[in-house]
């Protein structure tokens, strides 16, 4: 599930300037995925300053990706660590895949 203001946001940001890179959170405990912009959100800190804009404190219980303008996923990020990988564990793979197909934003 991902809140239809962080979709809209996202695409603004894709719209305003082709070259950003949306970062992703995942929480694979409660199925909530928040997005954001690298450039406006995240204070050049990646999924750290997304987190941070976001308020979540409890950075092991999420996961992390980005996602190009293009709609490619890229499933890596340090968010990532406690499951042993920079990459997303193929089952929270797919169900970021799933919610960002859903949303529209990969093909």
């Amino acid at each position: 599930m991902i809140p239809a203001d962080d979709v809209a946001r996202l695409r603004d940001a894709f719209r305003a300037n082709p070259r950003d890179l949306g970062v992703g959170l995942y929480n694979p405990a409660t199925g909530e995925i928040r997005l954001g912009s690298f450039d406006n959100d995240t204070d050049g800190k990646g999924h750290e300053g997304l987190a941070d804009e976001l308020g979540i404190v409890d950075d092991g219980a999420w996961r992390g990706f980005s996602i190009s303008p293009s709609g490619q996923l890229a499933p890596v990020s340090h968010f990532n660590m406690p499951d042993g990988s920079i990459l997303l564990r193929p089952h929270h793979e797919a169900a970021v895949r799933a919610a960002l197909r859903l949303a529209g934003l990969i093909p």
